[in-house]
Protein backbone atom coordinates (compact mmCIF):
# COMPACT_ATOMS: atom_id res chain seq x y z
CA UNK A 1 0.00 0.00 0.00
CA UNK A 2 1.34 3.39 -0.80
CA UNK A 3 3.84 4.94 2.17
CA UNK A 4 4.45 8.32 1.02
CA UNK A 5 4.41 10.54 -1.62
CA UNK A 6 7.02 13.47 -2.17
CA UNK A 7 7.30 15.80 -5.02
CA UNK A 8 10.09 18.43 -5.09
CA UNK A 9 9.83 21.25 -7.93
CA UNK A 10 6.99 19.08 -9.45
CA UNK A 11 3.13 20.84 -9.45
CA UNK A 12 2.13 23.75 -7.99
CA UNK A 13 4.17 23.16 -4.47
CA UNK A 14 7.62 23.72 -4.33
CA UNK A 15 7.98 21.07 -2.45
CA UNK A 16 4.88 18.48 -1.16
CA UNK A 17 4.80 15.61 0.99
CA UNK A 18 1.86 13.06 1.99
CA UNK A 19 2.22 10.30 4.47
CA UNK A 20 -0.70 8.03 3.72
CA UNK A 21 -2.45 6.01 6.60
CA UNK A 22 -3.55 2.43 5.94
CA UNK A 23 -7.21 2.15 5.31
CA UNK A 24 -8.67 6.05 4.19
CA UNK A 25 -7.01 9.28 3.10
CA UNK A 26 -9.20 12.23 2.71
CA UNK A 27 -7.67 15.10 0.23
CA UNK A 28 -9.45 18.80 0.28
CA UNK A 29 -8.86 21.92 -0.53
CA UNK A 30 -9.29 24.84 -2.84
CA UNK A 31 -9.01 24.09 -6.59
CA UNK A 32 -5.89 24.21 -8.50
CA UNK A 33 -3.71 23.14 -5.09
CA UNK A 34 -2.65 19.82 -6.12
CA UNK A 35 -5.01 16.96 -5.17
CA UNK A 36 -6.03 15.44 -8.30
CA UNK A 37 -2.23 16.56 -9.13
CA UNK A 38 -1.24 14.48 -6.51
CA UNK A 39 -3.64 11.50 -7.46
CA UNK A 40 -2.40 11.06 -10.82
CA UNK A 41 1.37 11.46 -9.85
CA UNK A 42 1.49 8.96 -7.28
CA UNK A 43 -0.52 6.54 -10.27
CA UNK A 44 2.51 7.49 -12.43
CA UNK A 45 4.81 6.64 -10.07
CA UNK A 46 2.85 3.27 -8.81
CA UNK A 47 2.17 1.75 -12.40
CA UNK A 48 5.19 3.64 -14.37
CA UNK A 49 2.74 4.53 -17.01
CA UNK A 50 0.21 7.58 -17.89
CA UNK A 51 0.89 11.27 -17.97
CA UNK A 52 3.70 11.81 -17.15
CA UNK A 53 4.05 14.91 -14.37
CA UNK A 54 5.68 18.30 -15.64
CA UNK A 55 7.82 20.59 -13.15
CA UNK A 56 5.89 22.92 -11.77
CA UNK A 57 6.34 27.06 -11.37
CA UNK A 58 9.11 25.95 -8.80
CA UNK A 59 10.85 22.96 -11.02
CA UNK A 60 13.00 25.85 -12.70
CA UNK A 61 14.63 26.76 -9.76
CA UNK A 62 15.69 23.67 -8.38
CA UNK A 63 18.60 21.50 -10.37
CA UNK A 64 16.78 18.41 -10.70
CA UNK A 65 12.72 17.85 -9.94
CA UNK A 66 12.30 14.83 -8.14
CA UNK A 67 9.37 12.85 -7.21
CA UNK A 68 9.52 9.59 -4.45
CA UNK A 69 6.84 7.48 -3.80
CA UNK A 70 7.06 4.72 -0.91
CA UNK A 71 5.03 1.70 -0.56
CA UNK A 72 4.73 -1.45 0.98
CA UNK A 73 4.09 -4.04 -1.80
CA UNK A 74 3.91 -7.64 -0.54
CA UNK A 75 4.49 -7.04 2.63
CA UNK A 76 8.28 -5.25 1.54
CA UNK A 77 8.69 -1.69 1.77
CA UNK A 78 10.07 0.04 -2.03
CA UNK A 79 11.34 3.11 -2.25
CA UNK A 80 10.94 4.34 -6.22
CA UNK A 81 12.21 7.47 -7.26
CA UNK A 82 11.68 9.39 -10.55
CA UNK A 83 14.13 12.92 -11.13
CA UNK A 84 13.49 15.22 -14.26
CA UNK A 85 16.59 16.18 -16.26
CA UNK A 86 15.90 19.61 -17.91
CA UNK A 87 18.75 19.11 -20.34
CA UNK A 88 16.58 16.12 -21.83
CA UNK A 89 13.18 17.12 -21.30
CA UNK A 90 12.34 14.04 -19.67
CA UNK A 91 12.28 11.64 -16.80
CA UNK A 92 14.39 8.89 -15.40
CA UNK A 93 13.12 6.21 -12.69
CA UNK A 94 14.78 3.75 -10.30
CA UNK A 95 14.65 2.59 -6.83
CA UNK A 96 17.94 4.55 -6.37
CA UNK A 97 18.08 6.94 -2.79
CA UNK A 98 16.46 10.93 -3.11
CA UNK A 99 20.12 11.60 -2.90
CA UNK A 100 22.16 9.73 -5.04
CA UNK A 101 22.88 11.07 -8.69
CA UNK A 102 20.89 9.92 -11.60
CA UNK A 103 21.75 6.66 -12.97
CA UNK A 104 20.14 6.63 -16.52
CA UNK A 105 17.52 4.47 -15.47
CA UNK A 106 15.43 3.81 -18.17
CA UNK A 107 11.28 3.35 -17.03
CA UNK A 108 10.98 -0.22 -16.61
CA UNK A 109 7.95 -2.53 -15.55
CA UNK A 110 4.78 -1.27 -13.35
CA UNK A 111 6.49 -2.24 -9.13
CA UNK A 112 2.72 -2.37 -7.96
CA UNK A 113 1.21 -4.90 -6.60
CA UNK A 114 -1.91 -5.99 -6.17
CA UNK A 115 -5.29 -4.25 -7.81
CA UNK A 116 -5.05 -0.56 -8.08
CA UNK A 117 -7.86 1.60 -9.74
CA UNK A 118 -8.35 4.78 -10.52
CA UNK A 119 -11.32 6.90 -11.38
CA UNK A 120 -11.82 10.43 -12.07
CA UNK A 121 -14.23 13.14 -12.41
CA UNK A 122 -14.74 13.02 -16.02
CA UNK A 123 -15.68 9.17 -15.99
CA UNK A 124 -12.14 7.76 -17.30
CA UNK A 125 -10.53 5.46 -15.15
CA UNK A 126 -7.42 3.01 -14.90
CA UNK A 127 -6.83 -0.20 -13.71
CA UNK A 128 -3.26 -2.42 -12.98
CA UNK A 129 -3.39 -6.04 -12.10
CA UNK A 130 -0.41 -7.47 -11.02
CA UNK A 131 -1.87 -11.09 -12.26
CA UNK A 132 -2.58 -9.47 -15.54
CA UNK A 133 -0.42 -6.45 -15.62
CA UNK A 134 2.80 -8.61 -14.76
CA UNK A 135 2.73 -10.51 -18.11
CA UNK A 136 4.27 -7.48 -20.07
CA UNK A 137 7.50 -7.37 -17.28
CA UNK A 138 8.13 -11.19 -17.26
CA UNK A 139 9.11 -10.50 -21.25
CA UNK A 140 5.66 -11.62 -22.93
CA UNK A 141 5.62 -10.27 -26.94
CA UNK A 142 3.66 -6.86 -27.12
CA UNK A 143 1.10 -8.29 -29.29
CA UNK A 144 0.07 -10.12 -26.27
CA UNK A 145 0.05 -7.85 -23.28
CA UNK A 146 -0.53 -4.31 -21.86
CA UNK A 147 0.87 -2.77 -19.88
CA UNK A 148 -1.62 -1.08 -17.78
CA UNK A 149 -5.57 -0.91 -18.44
CA UNK A 150 -6.52 2.87 -19.50
CA UNK A 151 -10.42 3.58 -20.24
CA UNK A 152 -11.58 6.90 -21.52
CA UNK A 153 -15.03 7.56 -20.31
CA UNK A 154 -16.45 6.07 -23.69
CA UNK A 155 -14.37 3.14 -23.44
CA UNK A 156 -15.55 2.27 -19.83
CA UNK A 157 -18.98 1.59 -21.45
CA UNK A 158 -18.29 0.51 -24.81
CA UNK A 159 -15.17 -1.24 -24.40
CA UNK A 160 -11.36 -1.60 -24.65
CA UNK A 161 -9.54 -3.14 -27.25
CA UNK A 162 -5.92 -4.08 -28.93
CA UNK A 163 -4.84 -5.17 -31.66
CA UNK A 164 -8.64 -6.72 -32.16
CA UNK A 165 -8.38 -8.46 -29.06
CA UNK A 166 -11.17 -7.49 -26.65
CA UNK A 167 -9.23 -6.68 -23.06
CA UNK A 168 -12.46 -5.25 -21.65
CA UNK A 169 -16.31 -5.72 -23.01
CA UNK A 170 -17.53 -2.40 -21.19
CA UNK A 171 -20.23 -1.82 -18.50
CA UNK A 172 -22.95 -2.00 -21.34
CA UNK A 173 -22.36 -5.68 -22.19
CA UNK A 174 -20.67 -6.97 -19.22
CA UNK A 175 -23.52 -5.74 -17.75
CA UNK A 176 -26.35 -7.64 -19.65
CA UNK A 177 -24.09 -10.92 -20.18
CA UNK A 178 -23.79 -11.19 -16.71
CA UNK A 179 -26.98 -10.57 -16.10
CA UNK A 180 -28.44 -13.15 -18.32
CA UNK A 181 -26.23 -15.45 -17.23
CA UNK A 182 -27.02 -14.83 -13.32
CA UNK A 183 -23.39 -14.68 -12.36
CA UNK A 184 -21.08 -13.67 -9.60
CA UNK A 185 -20.57 -10.72 -11.52
CA UNK A 186 -24.32 -9.47 -11.57
CA UNK A 187 -24.63 -10.76 -7.93
CA UNK A 188 -21.94 -8.61 -7.10
CA UNK A 189 -22.57 -5.61 -9.17
CA UNK A 190 -26.55 -5.70 -8.11
CA UNK A 191 -25.11 -5.39 -4.37
CA UNK A 192 -22.61 -2.63 -5.30
CA UNK A 193 -25.08 -0.15 -7.03
CA UNK A 194 -27.69 -0.82 -4.16
CA UNK A 195 -24.89 0.03 -1.74
CA UNK A 196 -23.87 3.29 -3.52
CA UNK A 197 -27.13 4.67 -3.64
CA UNK A 198 -29.40 6.35 -1.31
CA UNK A 199 -31.64 3.80 0.53
CA UNK A 200 -34.88 5.51 -0.69
CA UNK A 201 -33.72 5.74 -4.35
CA UNK A 202 -31.42 2.64 -4.86
CA UNK A 203 -30.45 1.52 -7.74
CA UNK A 204 -32.01 -1.93 -8.77
CA UNK A 205 -31.47 -3.15 -12.38
CA UNK A 206 -34.47 -3.93 -14.70
CA UNK A 207 -34.35 -5.58 -17.63
CA UNK A 208 -32.55 -4.89 -20.92
CA UNK A 209 -34.35 -3.08 -23.19
CA UNK A 210 -33.90 -1.77 -26.87
CA UNK A 211 -33.08 1.70 -27.98
CA UNK A 212 -34.38 1.88 -31.48
CA UNK A 213 -35.41 -0.81 -34.25
CA UNK A 214 -31.88 -0.03 -35.90
CA UNK A 215 -29.74 -0.65 -33.05
CA UNK A 216 -29.48 -4.10 -31.94
CA UNK A 217 -27.92 -4.34 -28.62
CA UNK A 218 -29.58 -4.94 -25.67
CA UNK A 219 -29.00 -2.08 -22.73
CA UNK A 220 -28.85 -2.03 -19.45
CA UNK A 221 -31.59 -0.61 -17.70
CA UNK A 222 -32.28 0.37 -13.96
CA UNK A 223 -35.72 0.87 -12.23
CA UNK A 224 -36.96 4.30 -10.63
CA UNK A 225 -39.32 5.59 -8.85
CA UNK A 226 -40.13 7.25 -11.95
CA UNK A 227 -40.23 3.91 -14.12
CA UNK A 228 -37.73 1.93 -16.61
CA UNK A 229 -34.33 4.18 -17.62
CA UNK A 230 -31.85 2.52 -19.82
CA UNK A 231 -28.51 3.50 -17.80
CA UNK A 232 -27.23 5.48 -21.17
CA UNK A 233 -30.33 7.60 -20.05
CA UNK A 234 -29.47 8.34 -16.48
CA UNK A 235 -28.48 11.46 -14.72
CA UNK A 236 -24.47 12.53 -14.56
CA UNK A 237 -24.67 11.27 -11.23
CA UNK A 238 -25.93 8.37 -11.88
CA UNK A 239 -23.79 7.24 -14.55
CA UNK A 240 -20.74 7.95 -12.39
CA UNK A 241 -21.77 5.70 -9.98
CA UNK A 242 -22.36 2.91 -12.22
CA UNK A 243 -19.07 3.56 -13.41
CA UNK A 244 -17.36 3.51 -10.03
CA UNK A 245 -19.01 0.14 -9.80
CA UNK A 246 -18.65 -1.46 -12.60
CA UNK A 247 -15.04 -0.95 -12.89
CA UNK A 248 -14.31 -2.53 -8.91
CA UNK A 249 -16.36 -5.61 -9.97
CA UNK A 250 -15.09 -6.03 -13.13
CA UNK A 251 -10.97 -5.11 -11.50
CA UNK A 252 -12.03 -7.92 -9.08
CA UNK A 253 -13.42 -10.54 -10.62
CA UNK A 254 -10.90 -9.78 -13.79
CA UNK A 255 -8.25 -10.24 -11.60
CA UNK A 256 -9.72 -13.67 -9.58
CA UNK A 257 -10.00 -15.50 -13.02
CA UNK A 258 -6.69 -14.56 -14.42
CA UNK A 259 -4.82 -15.57 -10.80
CA UNK A 260 -7.10 -18.83 -11.25
CA UNK A 261 -5.45 -18.98 -15.34
CA UNK A 262 -2.23 -18.80 -14.33
CA UNK A 263 -2.58 -21.21 -11.04
CA UNK A 264 -1.91 -18.65 -8.88
CA UNK A 265 -3.43 -17.05 -5.28
CA UNK A 266 -5.28 -14.36 -5.64
CA UNK A 267 -3.80 -10.80 -4.53
CA UNK A 268 -4.11 -9.78 -0.93
CA UNK A 269 -3.93 -5.73 -1.67
CA UNK A 270 -6.63 -3.13 -3.15
CA UNK A 271 -5.62 0.12 -3.81
CA UNK A 272 -8.58 2.41 -4.65
CA UNK A 273 -7.94 6.44 -5.92
CA UNK A 274 -11.37 8.59 -6.44
CA UNK A 275 -10.85 11.37 -7.77
CA UNK A 276 -13.81 14.36 -6.95
CA UNK A 277 -15.89 11.54 -5.53
CA UNK A 278 -19.19 13.71 -5.27
CA UNK A 279 -18.63 14.87 -8.92
CA UNK A 280 -22.49 15.40 -10.01
CA UNK A 281 -23.79 14.23 -6.94
CA UNK A 282 -26.95 15.85 -5.48
CA UNK A 283 -26.00 16.46 -1.68
CA UNK A 284 -28.38 13.86 -0.58
CA UNK A 285 -26.09 11.44 -2.54
CA UNK A 286 -23.05 13.41 -1.49
CA UNK A 287 -23.88 12.29 2.08
CA UNK A 288 -23.47 8.58 1.67
CA UNK A 289 -21.36 7.78 -0.69
CA UNK A 290 -17.90 7.47 0.74
CA UNK A 291 -19.28 5.04 3.98
CA UNK A 292 -20.99 2.90 0.94
CA UNK A 293 -17.71 2.44 -1.01
CA UNK A 294 -15.85 1.42 1.80
CA UNK A 295 -18.81 -1.12 2.50
CA UNK A 296 -19.17 -2.26 -0.77
CA UNK A 297 -15.27 -2.07 -1.34
CA UNK A 298 -15.10 -4.82 1.90
CA UNK A 299 -17.50 -6.78 0.75
CA UNK A 300 -16.73 -7.37 -3.04
CA UNK A 301 -13.04 -8.01 -1.62
CA UNK A 302 -13.19 -9.46 1.69
CA UNK A 303 -10.09 -10.86 1.76
CA UNK A 304 -7.84 -7.78 0.70
CA UNK A 305 -6.73 -5.40 2.56
CA UNK A 306 -7.96 -2.11 1.35
CA UNK A 307 -6.62 1.66 0.85
CA UNK A 308 -8.52 4.33 -0.61
CA UNK A 309 -7.56 8.01 -1.43
CA UNK A 310 -10.42 10.22 -1.94
CA UNK A 311 -10.43 13.78 -3.45
CA UNK A 312 -13.49 16.18 -2.06
CA UNK A 313 -14.28 20.11 -2.15
CA UNK A 314 -17.83 18.60 -0.43
CA UNK A 315 -18.30 19.17 3.52
CA UNK A 316 -21.03 16.58 2.87
CA UNK A 317 -18.58 14.29 2.36
CA UNK A 318 -16.72 15.19 5.17
CA UNK A 319 -19.71 15.41 7.32
CA UNK A 320 -20.56 11.71 6.37
CA UNK A 321 -16.94 10.30 7.61
CA UNK A 322 -17.95 10.91 11.22
CA UNK A 323 -18.32 8.09 13.12
CA UNK A 324 -16.92 6.53 10.34
CA UNK A 325 -13.43 7.92 10.62
CA UNK A 326 -10.69 6.26 12.43
CA UNK A 327 -7.81 8.34 13.40
CA UNK A 328 -5.34 4.88 13.70
CA UNK A 329 -6.18 4.31 10.34
CA UNK A 330 -7.43 7.28 8.39
CA UNK A 331 -6.13 10.31 7.50
CA UNK A 332 -7.33 13.88 6.23
CA UNK A 333 -5.00 16.36 4.49
CA UNK A 334 -5.54 19.73 3.20
CA UNK A 335 -3.94 21.47 0.79
CA UNK A 336 -3.46 25.29 1.41
CA UNK A 337 -1.99 28.44 0.16
CA UNK A 338 0.91 29.84 2.10
CA UNK A 339 3.01 32.90 1.63
CA UNK A 340 6.14 32.32 0.27
CA UNK A 341 8.91 33.87 2.40
CA UNK A 342 11.27 36.85 0.69
CA UNK A 343 8.97 36.16 -2.93
CA UNK A 344 6.57 39.34 -2.77
CA UNK A 345 3.05 38.23 -3.73
CA UNK A 346 4.34 34.83 -4.12
CA UNK A 347 2.40 32.31 -2.47
CA UNK A 348 3.40 28.38 -2.32
CA UNK A 349 1.19 24.95 -1.73
CA UNK A 350 1.20 23.47 1.74
CA UNK A 351 0.01 20.15 2.33
CA UNK A 352 -1.19 19.70 6.36
CA UNK A 353 -2.11 16.74 8.47
CA UNK A 354 -5.25 17.62 9.99
CA UNK A 355 -6.39 16.18 13.08
CA UNK A 356 -9.74 14.68 13.06
CA UNK A 357 -12.56 16.62 15.28
CA UNK A 358 -16.57 15.65 14.13
CA UNK A 359 -17.90 19.05 13.49
CA UNK A 360 -21.95 18.26 13.86
CA UNK A 361 -23.00 19.51 10.60
CA UNK A 362 -22.03 20.18 7.28
CA UNK A 363 -22.16 24.14 7.74
CA UNK A 364 -19.43 23.52 10.84
CA UNK A 365 -17.00 22.02 7.82
CA UNK A 366 -17.80 24.94 5.90
CA UNK A 367 -16.44 27.44 8.35
CA UNK A 368 -13.61 25.20 9.87
CA UNK A 369 -9.99 25.85 8.66
CA UNK A 370 -10.39 23.13 6.06
CA UNK A 371 -12.51 25.39 4.11
CA UNK A 372 -12.24 28.60 5.52
CA UNK A 373 -15.35 30.76 4.76
CA UNK A 374 -16.33 33.32 7.09
CA UNK A 375 -20.23 32.32 6.75
CA UNK A 376 -21.85 29.08 5.39
CA UNK A 377 -24.28 31.18 2.96
CA UNK A 378 -23.54 32.83 -0.23
CA UNK A 379 -20.93 35.55 -0.36
CA UNK A 380 -23.89 38.40 -0.57
CA UNK A 381 -25.17 37.25 2.47
CA UNK A 382 -21.31 37.26 4.29
CA UNK A 383 -20.71 40.80 2.86
CA UNK A 384 -24.39 41.82 4.33
CA UNK A 385 -24.06 40.32 7.63
CA UNK A 386 -19.99 42.19 8.12
CA UNK A 387 -21.40 45.53 7.03
CA UNK A 388 -24.55 44.87 9.35
CA UNK A 389 -21.93 43.99 12.27
CA UNK A 390 -19.82 46.75 11.66
CA UNK A 391 -22.57 49.34 11.95
CA UNK A 392 -23.51 47.77 15.08
CA UNK A 393 -19.77 49.23 16.33
CA UNK A 394 -20.65 52.34 14.45
CA UNK A 395 -23.63 54.68 16.26
CA UNK A 396 -22.90 57.50 14.22
CA UNK A 397 -24.51 56.00 11.07
CA UNK A 398 -27.18 58.07 9.00
CA UNK A 399 -30.79 56.61 9.68
CA UNK A 400 -30.74 56.50 6.18
CA UNK A 401 -27.51 54.09 5.72
CA UNK A 402 -29.18 51.79 8.68
CA UNK A 403 -31.99 51.49 6.18
CA UNK A 404 -29.99 50.62 3.40
CA UNK A 405 -28.18 47.61 5.40
CA UNK A 406 -31.61 47.09 6.97
CA UNK A 407 -32.52 46.17 3.14
CA UNK A 408 -29.70 44.18 1.82
CA UNK A 409 -30.23 41.82 5.50
CA UNK A 410 -33.98 40.88 4.39
CA UNK A 411 -32.69 39.87 0.75
CA UNK A 412 -30.07 37.80 2.15
CA UNK A 413 -31.18 36.15 5.51
CA UNK A 414 -34.31 34.41 6.23
CA UNK A 415 -36.88 35.35 8.79
CA UNK A 416 -35.74 33.28 11.30
CA UNK A 417 -32.26 34.30 10.81
CA UNK A 418 -30.52 34.73 14.81
CA UNK A 419 -28.93 37.32 13.32
CA UNK A 420 -32.35 39.01 13.55
CA UNK A 421 -32.11 39.69 17.35
CA UNK A 422 -28.79 41.37 17.66
CA UNK A 423 -29.93 43.89 14.80
CA UNK A 424 -33.46 44.72 16.02
CA UNK A 425 -32.64 47.85 18.54
CA UNK A 426 -30.49 49.20 15.62
CA UNK A 427 -33.18 48.71 13.73
CA UNK A 428 -35.48 50.55 15.82
CA UNK A 429 -32.87 53.17 16.68
CA UNK A 430 -33.41 54.18 12.93
CA UNK A 431 -37.30 54.34 13.10
CA UNK A 432 -36.99 50.77 11.24
CA UNK A 433 -39.97 48.53 11.76
CA UNK A 434 -37.99 45.37 12.26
Amino acid sequence: MLQRLEMVGVGPASKLALDFAPRVNLLTGDNGLGKSFALETAWWMLVHRGRSPLPGVHGAESKLARVVLDATLNGSRRQTTARFSPKTWRWTLGPFDRDQADPGYEPGPAVAAGVAIITRADGSASVWDEARNTLFALGEVATQAIPVYSFTRDEVWDGLTLDGRSLCNGLLRDWVSWQQRGSDEFRALVAALEGLSPTDEPIRPSTPVRLSPTDALDYPAIQLSTGIVPVTHTSAGMQRVLSIAYALVWSVFEHQRAATLMQGAPTSELLLMVDEIEAHLHPRWQRVILPALLRVVKALASSMRVQLIVSTHSPLVLASMEGEFDAAQDALFDFDLVPREGDGPRADVEVRKLDWRARGDANQWLTSEVFDLKQPGSLRREQALERAKAALRQPGLSAEEVREIHRELHAVLGDTDPFWARWEARAKAAGIDP
